[in-house]
């Protein structure tokens, strides 16, 4: 695996602990149990791609799942400010 790989998943691992610790204080109980279940994919997902030695391929899912989280943040937000 590259090195640029490598750092680029370490960013990508930084960056998914940094909206999970700073971002999702207005998760609820469905909210968190989403997570766990795409996280849990995504786990599947990356551990099967390191065992297959395809750093590409778990970098694609990385930026995938950082998108998904993204994406559930906002909708999360904009419910707390539509007050639902």
């Amino acid at each position: 695996m590259s090195s640029f790989v490598v750092e680029e998943l370490k960013a990508g691992n930084r960056i998914i602990s940094h909206f999970v610790d700073n971002c999702t204080k207005d998760f609820n109980l469905n909210d968190w149990r989403e997570f766990r279940e795409r996280h849990s994919l995504f786990t599947d997902q990356y551990m099967f791609w390191l065992n297959q030695n395809n750093g590409k391929r778990m970098l694609m899912d990385t930026r995938e799942f950082i998108m998904w989280l993204c994406d559930k943040i906002a909708q999360v937000s904009e419910r707390e400010d539509n007050g639902q």
